[in-house]
């Protein structure tokens, strides 16, 4: 909601988060279960499993500040007894009250499309993946996505 648009990349098991501040842009990456819907006002529905609250899901924000990701807890369940909003502990009844009363609209992703590229860009993507050693599809920490 600071009036910048995000560029998000879905790719396989990951989303990667692209953000423009100040003439740079700013990379963060997410596995699809620590943000499995993306929602257009920056929030994103999770879930996982550990050894300490066993089943847990939610809704968070992601922001950023000086280049720096932010990510705020909107709301949570633990297992199927403790209930959260904005990290306070709630009942059930005022959590899915919260979860009824907010209007969220899901993100609608888009093939990305090359075919503006003309053939001298096409050209250096291909050399330089070529250099990098990184092929269609592949991901790498230190080179990104091809």
């Amino acid at each position: 909601k600071d009036g910048i648009q995000e560029l998000v990349l879905a790719y396989k098991d990951f989303y990667i988060l692209l953000h423009l501040e100040n003439d740079k842009v700013y990379g963060t990456d997410f596995h699809l279960s620590s943000m499995e819907t993306i929602y257009t006002d920056g929030s994103f529905s999770w879930s996982h499993t550990d050894d300490i609250f066993g089943y847990e899901c939610g809704i968070s924000r992601v922001s950023f500040a000086n280049g720096v990701k932010k990510v705020e807890e909107l709301c949570r369940i633990e297992g199927n007894s403790k209930f959260f909003i904005k990290g306070g502990q709630v009942t059930k009844e005022q959590y899915y009250d919260y979860i009824d009363n907010t209007n969220r609209t899901p993100i609608k992703f888009t093939p990305f499309d090359i075919s503006f590229f003309n053939s001298n860009e096409l050209k250096a993507i291909e050399l330089a993946s070529a250099y990098w050693g990184v092929k269609d599809g592949e991901f790498d920490s230190e080179r990104g996505f091809r």
